[in-house]
């Protein structure tokens, strides 16, 4: 009789571990997937006139995130009629690229 409650008690004891090792390892992939999802996912920004100067809006929003001391009446034709209905760029680097070429 002993043995058999021993067996029955080390059963629970080993399905336990199991059940709490496949729950940790669900959320060990769930957070995985979360990193992976956070490092591809890129912002979109809105490159466009406001106020006579070449703003930044972040996709979505009506208020800018970043007014530069750049006139648009100062660029050229092409880049006025461009940044009138706004352009979108994707990612930092792109932003920052997109930024330098316009403010220099």
């Amino acid at each position: 009789m002993k043995q058999y409650i021993l067996f029955i008690c080390t059963a629970v004891v080993i399905m336990a571990l199991v059940i709490i090792g496949a729950q940790y390892q669900l959320k060990s992939d769930e957070l995985e997937l979360s990193r992976t999802q956070t490092k591809t996912a890129e912002n979109v920004y809105l490159l466009k006139e406001s106020g006579g100067r070449l703003s930044v809006f972040r996709e979505g929003e009506s208020l800018p995130m970043l007014t530069t001391d750049t006139l648009v009446r100062d660029l050229p034709l092409r880049d006025r009629e461009k940044l009138k209905s706004g352009f979108e760029v994707t990612g930092d680097k792109s932003l920052r690229a997109a930024l330098e070429d316009y403010c220099s």
